[in-house]
C-alpha cells in the first residue's frame, strides 16, 4: 500500500506543483482576492436590503437610498478582475504594477461596447452596461488584461522606455516610463477592435460571452464537474498540498461568475439560474469550518476526547 502511494504521489505532486506555482493561475487568484473585500461588502447590502421580514415597499426604499453599494462593488467585479490581473501580472514581472493594471483596464474598456440597447428596443450611444462590467464581462476581461499585461511588461522588459533624466520627480519619471509600453498595448487593443467593429460588425465582449464563458459557466455548474473539483481539494490535501487553492484558481472564474449572474437575475425579479456558486461552494462544501472540513474534525475530536475522559485544551 505504501509502494502505491508513493508512485502515486510521485505522480501527482509534479502537477500540483505546477498548478500551485503557476504564474498566470497565481495571478488570477490574487486579482480575484483583491476583489473579494468590495464583493463582501456589495454581498451585506444585498442580504440588508432584502430581508425576509421587510415589506416590497420597505425593500424598495432601501435599494433606492443603499443600492449603490452593490453597484460599485459587486456589479462591477470585472473591474477589479480586471485591474488586479494587470497589477499582479506586472509585478511578477518586476515591472510597475500600477500602470500594468491602468492599461490592462483601458484596454479592456476599448473592447467594450458603449452602447446599450432599453427595453424598448432604441439603442443608446455613449453608456456603458452595467452587466458588461460584471458577469457578462469578466471573461474577456480577464482575457484583455492578461494579453494586455503581457503585452505592458514584454516592451517594458525591452527597454523601450522614455528616460528622464536626474533630479525628475520619480513619478514624473515613471509616467515616462510607460508611456510607449502604453501607447503600444492601447494601439493594439484599439486595432483589434476597429477590425471588430469595422470588418465583421461585433464586438468581441459579446463574442466571448457566446463562445467560450457560456459553454465554461454551463459546465462549471453541473454536478459532475463540481463532484470532480469537491473531490481534488481533498485528493491534494492527502498529499499535503492545500487543494482550495489549487482548484480555486482554476474554479474562481466560472463560479464567481455565476454567483454574478445569478445576483442580475435577481436584481430583474427572474428565477436564479444556477444553484453552484462561489457563497454556495464555500458555504455547503469545502468553505466551512476551514478546507477540509477541519471544523468537523475538531467537533469530532471534542466529543472523542470527552469519551475518553481527556481533557483538550485548544489555543
Amino acid at each position: 500500500m505504501n509502494g502505491f502511494m508513493d508512485k502515486l504521489s510521485q505522480k501527482i505532486m509534479p502537477l500540483a506543483n505546477l498548478l500551485g506555482q503557476n504564474r498566470y493561475l497565481t495571478v488570477l487568484r490574487d486579482a480575484f482576492m483583491l476583489s473579494f473585500p468590495l464583493t463582501m461588502f456589495g454581498s451585506i447590502v444585498v442580504v440588508v436590503n432584502n430581508l425576509p421580514f421587510f415589506s416590497d415597499g420597505t425593500k424598495g426604499t432601501l435599494s433606492t437610498l443603499f443600492g449603490n453599494g452593490q453597484n460599485a462593488t459587486m456589479s462591477i467585479m470585472s473591474v477589479f478582475v480586471t485591474f488586479g490581473i494587470g497589477y499582479y501580472l506586472s509585478k511578477s514581472y518586476d515591472v510597475e504594477g500600477i500602470f500594468g493594471g491602468a492599461v490592462s483596464f483601458a484596454s479592456f474598456l476599448i473592447l467594450t461596447p458603449f452602447v446599450m440597447t432599453t427595453a424598448g428596443g432604441e439603442e443608446v450611444s455613449g453608456v456603458l452596461s452595467l452587466d458588461r462590467l460584471g458577469a457578462k464581462g469578466m471573461f474577456i476581461g480577464m482575457i484583455a488584461a492578461f494579453l494586455a499585461a503581457e503585452i505592458y511588461c514584454r516592451i517594458t522588459k525591452r527597454g523601450w522606455q522614455i528616460k528622464m533624466p536626474d533630479g525628475v520627480p520619480p513619478a514624473v519619471t515613471k509616467s515616462f516610463a510607460a508611456l510607449i509600453p502604453a501607447v503600444v498595448t492601447l494601439t493594439v487593443f484599439l486595432i483589434i477592435n476597429a477590425v471588430m467593429t469595422g470588418v465583421f460588425n461585433a464586438n468581441l465582449h459579446d463574442l466571448v460571452y457566446e463562445v467560450i464563458q457560456k459553454p465554461l459557466t454551463g459546465l462549471g455548474s453541473s454536478l459532475p464537474a463540481t463532484l470532480i473539483a469537491l473531490f481534488f481539494v481533498q485528493f491534494l490535501w492527502f498529499f499535503g498540498l492545500h487543494g482550495q487553492i489549487i482548484v480555486n484558481s482554476v474554479m474562481d472564474p466560472i463560479w464567481n461568475t455565476l454567483m454574478l449572474d445569478n445576483l442580475e437575475a435577481y436584481q430583474h425579479g427572474k428565477e436564479l439560474p444556477h444553484i453552484i456558486t462561489k457563497p454556495f461552494m464555500e458555504t455547503f462544501t469545502v468553505g466551512i469550518g476551514g478546507s477540509g472540513m477541519t471544523l468537523a474534525v475538531v467537533l469530532l475530536m471534542a466529543f472523542v476526547l470527552k469519551k475518553n475522559n481527556t481533557v483538550m485544551l485548544v489555543v
